[in-house]
């Protein structure tokens, strides 16, 4: 059950929710996504843009150490020590951050630092978008950082202890003040707009907020059902006075139309929602405890454990517009094209040097049934253009530019489905002693060996499956819930099926194109 919320006008509302299940119509992202920066497992993301990344580290009781990173000039840039009690925010190249009273701005690009204001006692709060600052001490300012110009706000109605800034806008929330002791305790967000220097209402609630955020006219917002003991996030337009839903989860972030966030619905895996289009997308797989957008980028963050030691890891990936259902190349055909191989079991054909190269490499046991029609895709490994089509286990790209055979390449799917994991044990790579009688490759620090060697070797080697990208391990398949030898190869996942021992399907390649085309939401 959703939360209730309760206008201005006090008519009570019950926000619009997000299908979980349609995930057709909203952006993707691009799953060859980039390692940002390997930090310390006490690294805090507070921003991010194309060029630079800050951050800080949480480890301090008295100072956190805000670090900056230029990712043109793979600069680490040492910005200053922040109050614990304040986090850092990143507007464009320059990193806002408070210490001992007084709130600088220093700006990645030029390595300088400004004193932007100084107050008497501790900066508790630190919200900044664009030219517009807001800061609390015993009291809550708003501040245009060019001119200096500076507004208190009143909090006579309701406390701040939630403050961010969008455009002209600051927004704040918390209890309200009671006039009559004997009243139910009520929750309100407000709005001050530097422009009017007036103070507007915009939600008022009866459950604890608990996080805000906002972008445009938009406010984000999570709060906890005391019904369900669940945190609740939800949209609110303050021009059209519309809600929506999100469903239960946490740690929101917005830009424009899209939103990220963990999802109680996905076990706590990084979420994003499409606002215009009103649909849920998948943003990334595997356990993650962070996640932001700017732009059409998407930032994850995921925390590793090994035998070297511990870190985090951060991860960007490029959002792509997502085709409409009705023209995925994933939509079935009703029936054979002249000249083509037609699989009526997904509904899809096969032709030309496609055709050539499937019936000459396995075929059926070897890739799988296509999964869709030929369509143009956007490679990010070396960011052109293919004809491409996807299979159960593979995906084939046309390279016009190579000779035949090997004009038709598998795609990276054994990359693109590890990334994030490149810390976890069996993805580092071992010595070449270690590896004994393996055939080691120097390339990536890995070898293989015994049955899903011989196979390797059988069935195409390198050009096909590229280099392994990790040792054999135990692995849950989640195709069947079963549990398999595996080992990863650049361009695809090889398993070892025991109850097919003594048959060519002792091993067997991973379901890998389907895992794509699944997390995209392109398979009905």
């Amino acid at each position: 059950m959703a939360l209730l919320l309760v206008l201005v006008q006090m008519a009570f509302v019950l926000p619009a929710r997000a299908d979980e299940d349609d995930l057709y119509n909203a952006p993707y992202y691009n799953a060859q996504n980039t390692p940002l920066f390997i930090m310390g497992t006490q690294a805090q993301l507070i921003g991010a843009s194309d060029t630079y990344l800050a951050w800080y580290n949480t480890g301090n009781s008295s100072a956190r150490p805000v670090l900056g990173y230029d990712r043109v000039k793979n600069k680490l840039i040492n910005v200053g020590a922040g109050s614990p009690n304040t986090r850092p925010v990143l507007i464009g190249s320059v990193v806002y951050y408070s210490t001992n009273g007084v709130i600088n701005g220093y700006d990645l690009a030029t390595e300088k630092q400004t004193k932007i204001v100084e107050k008497p006692g501790q900066i508790t709060q630190l919200a900044a978008d664009g030219d517009l600052l807001a800061y609390t001490t015993d009291k809550t300012y708003a501040r245009l950082i060019s001119s200096g110009s500076e507004a208190m706000i009143d909090l006579k109605t309701t406390s701040a202890n939630f403050l961010t800034v969008s455009g002209k806008n600051v927004f704040w929330g918390g209890e309200n003040v009671k006039l009559d002791p004997a009243a139910p305790t009520e929750y309100s967000i407000q709005r001050f707009n530097i422009d009017a220097r007036a103070t507007l209402d915009v939600v008022r609630s009866e459950a604890n907020f608990l996080g805000l955020t906002a972008s445009g006219n938009q406010v984000i917002f999570t709060a906890n059902n005391p019904s369900e003991n669940q945190t609740e996030i939800t949209l609110y337009n303050f021009d059209t006075k519309k809600y929506f839903g999100l469903g239960k989860g946490g740690n929101p972030s917005i830009n424009g139309n899209l939103v990220v966030y963990l999802s109680n619905v996905t076990d706590g895996k990084v979420r994003g929602f499409d606002i215009d289009a009103k649909r849920p997308f998948q943003v990334v797989d595997g356990v993650n405890t962070e996640g932001y957008i700017f732009g059409n980028k998407v930032i994850w963050k995921r925390s590793f454990s090994n035998s070297t030691g511990k870190g985090v890891g951060y991860y960007e990936a490029k959002m792509q517009p997502r085709p409409a259902a009705d023209t995925l190349p994933t939509k079935r055909i009703n029936e054979a094209i002249p000249n083509t191989m037609f699989f009526y079991e997904t509904g899809h054909s096969l032709r030309g040097v496609f055709q050539t190269y499937w019936e000459k490499n396995g075929g059926l046991a070897q890739f799988g049934l296509p999964l869709s029609e030929e369509f143009e895709e956007l490679n990010p490994a070396d960011s052109k253009v293919y004809r491409t089509q996807y299979f159960e286990r593979a995906k084939f790209e046309f390279h016009p530019e190579n000779q035949s055979p090997n004009n038709v390449l598998l795609g990276l799917l054994g990359s693109q489905n590890t990334i994030g994991r490149e810390y976890e044990e069996p993805f580092l790579g071992i010595s070449k002693e270690k590896a004994g009688d393996g055939y080691y490759f120097q390339e990536t620090g890995h070898s293989i060996n015994g049955t899903i060697r011989s196979y390797w070797e059988k069935t195409g080697g390198l050009p096909v499956y590229g280099f392994p990208i990790t040792e054999p391990f135990q692995e849950k398949n989640a195709s069947d819930g079963k549990t398999y030898l595996v080992q990863y190869f650049e361009r695809n996942r090889l398993e070892y099926h025991p109850e097919n021992a003594g048959t060519k399907f002792e091993v067997l390649l991973g379901l890998l194109g389907s895992q794509v085309l699944a997390g995209r939401g392109w398979l009905s």
